[in-house]
């Protein structure tokens, strides 16, 4: 995978993980029906002698309080489940192990501080792992958690563009040129593929009066990247910016 492309990838990895829902922070208070009041009647039939008993409230059935018990518990449990935190740990680990990955190719160099910022991720991971459902049984205990793991996933992130920036120092103006070359030729290919799909969509369903405008605008766009001269890394990078433009006017056709 080529650096810039994997450096998108990457961003879009974070972005997912630090999207992890907060509404799911907020906890339903359980709602406890009030018992029907109990209506004593007077008895037709007289006692024969007269008594100071007293009519000793009923007890609440053992069946409902274990009911209200259990609603209780529940809404202290609150909403985010340890599947949840069990998730945002995957992403974290998949995210890593990119950015290790990409450190540890052959362009890069050696770097002690990199290597102890991954160090230290890596030892956090192994902790989190450790954790079972009992280590994190309140909403609190999961908050912090994902929190953590956010805080790893952006320390990993503002890694990328120090080792993709030494990467590309370590080699040659060719091999770079031939890089992007290929970066440039993957992303115009997916834009046209793209490009296609959204256009004959249109034009068998139809679409608003902005969406068509917005294709044919697209489509003048791409013409005009055809015409782009591609023969130094800077015109090819002026080449990505243009293809990336397109798709992001494609996406918004699409509502995304």
């Amino acid at each position: 995978m080529k650096l810039q492309e994997l450096k998108k990838w990457l961003a879009i990895g974070v972005a997912m993980m630090l999207g992890v829902s907060l509404t799911a922070c907020a906890k339903e208070t359980a709602e406890v029906q009030e018992p029907e009041a109990v209506v004593v009647t007077e008895s037709t039939i007289e006692p024969e002698e007269e008594t100071e008993e007293f009519f000793e409230e009923e007890e609440e059935p053992a069946e409902e309080v274990e009911t209200v018990a259990a609603e209780e518990e529940t809404a202290e449990q609150g909403q985010i489940s340890f599947q949840e935190v069990t998730d945002s740990y995957d992403q974290l680990v998949d995210l890593y192990n990119k950015v290790y990955e990409l450190y540890n190719s052959d362009d890069v160099p050696q770097d002690d501080g990199v290597e102890e910022i991954l160090s230290d991720v890596s030892s956090a991971l192994d902790e989190i792992a450790a954790l079972n459902e009992e280590d994190v049984p309140t909403d609190d205990d999961k908050m912090a958690v994902i929190a953590t793991i956010g805080n790893l996933g952006s320390t990993l992130n503002d890694l990328i563009d120090p080792i993709i920036d030494a990467a590309n120092e370590n080699v040659s103006q060719q091999d770079y040129y031939n890089r992007m070359l290929d970066l440039v030729q993957q992303n115009y290919d997916y834009m046209n593929t793209y490009f296609n799909s959204v256009w004959d969509h249109l034009a068998q369903y139809g679409g608003t009066q902005d969406q068509i405008d917005a294709v044919i605008l697209a489509r003048d766009a791409i013409g005009d990247i055809d015409n782009l001269s591609s023969s130094t890394p800077e015109e090819l990078e002026t080449i990505n910016d243009c293809i990336n433009s397109v798709v992001d006017l494609l996406d918004a056709i699409c509502g995304h």
